[in-house]
């Protein structure tokens, strides 16, 4: 039976910077070369995240699989082959729409994503908010329509984005919509997801676990943030970085070090120590 490494993105390999450090490159090196499958989880989509995984691919050694967009799809790293695709169905569509035309006065704005595209749901012009989080994702917003977005069925999940308050206002409003419909997280202060039904970062770990043959028992998950929990109600043995929010430090065996201090090389480096 194989053994897996899911390792989360921003706040856990990335440091403050944006940057992968050696010491965390070299440590994956070394767990995939003792036979561990490595697989990069991220809230971002393909796009967003491309330039980092190149990094590891000037290696005969590098991460296989990436779980993108919180969990909505499951890539191959050598050629993006999609083991598992989800997207958001027509009524989640028009319950955002509902949602953005209740507290677009409030500064509420609407993006869709899938890998490739990062649109901003608009009849009007497109805000400086999702111009900002599509240019660190080094995409370009893709202005959309409302009778487009309603038409478009390879949409993998929806973000409403506000200043941090407007959403901590309004975020029990917004998820009560979906009840039922869509699940939701808050992945980052600016930002609240919409994303499939029981559709989540676990769920694909899962899946991916099942696809590669692997037991959950046998699998080691490295976070910070609450768009992780998911995971770490699923695998065997759970890393939470220094850094890392409350909610993954309580449920967390294991504290490594902080993303700015090559946490991601420190428990891995335990974890081959303690095989």
């Amino acid at each position: 039976m194989g053994r897996m490494i899911a390792i989360d993105l921003d706040g856990t390999l990335l440091d403050d910077n944006l940057m992968v450090s050696q010491a965390n490159i070299d440590s994956i090196n070394e767990a995939i070369k003792d036979g561990f499958k490595i697989v990069i989880c991220t809230g971002r989509p393909y796009a967003g995240m491309k330039k980092f995984i190149t990094e590891f691919c000037y290696s005969k050694h590098h991460p296989e699989y990436l779980i993108l967009g919180n969990g909505t799809t499951i890539r191959t790293v050598n050629n993006l082959e999609a083991v598992h695709n989800k997207t958001v169905g027509k009524s989640v569509r028009q319950i955002a729409l509902e949602v953005l035309n209740k507290y677009q006065n409030q500064g509420l704005s609407l993006a869709a994503l899938n890998d490739f595209h990062f649109y901003g749901i608009t009849n009007n012009e497109v805000s400086n908010i999702l111009i900002e989080d599509a240019a660190k994702n080094e995409m370009k917003v893709e202005p959309m329509s409302v009778d487009d977005f309603l038409n478009h069925d390879q949409l993998n999940k929806l973000m409403f984005m506000a200043e941090p308050n407007v959403l901590n206002a309004l975020q029990e409003d917004i998820a009560r919509e979906f009840i039922g419909q869509g699940d939701t997280v808050r992945s980052t202060p600016l930002i609240f997801e919409v994303l499939p039904k029981n559709i989540n970062k676990g769920s694909s770990l899962s899946l991916l676990a099942k696809h590669l043959n692997i037991d959950l028992k046998n699998t080691t998950v490295i976070g910070d943030a609450p768009n992780d929990i998911t995971m770490f109600e699923v695998a065997g043995k759970r890393v939470a970085m220094e850094n890392a929010h409350e909610s993954i430090r309580k449920l967390s065996d294991f504290i490594t070090l902080s993303n700015n201090n090559s946490g991601v090389a420190a428990a891995i480096l335990h974890e081959l120590e303690g095989k």
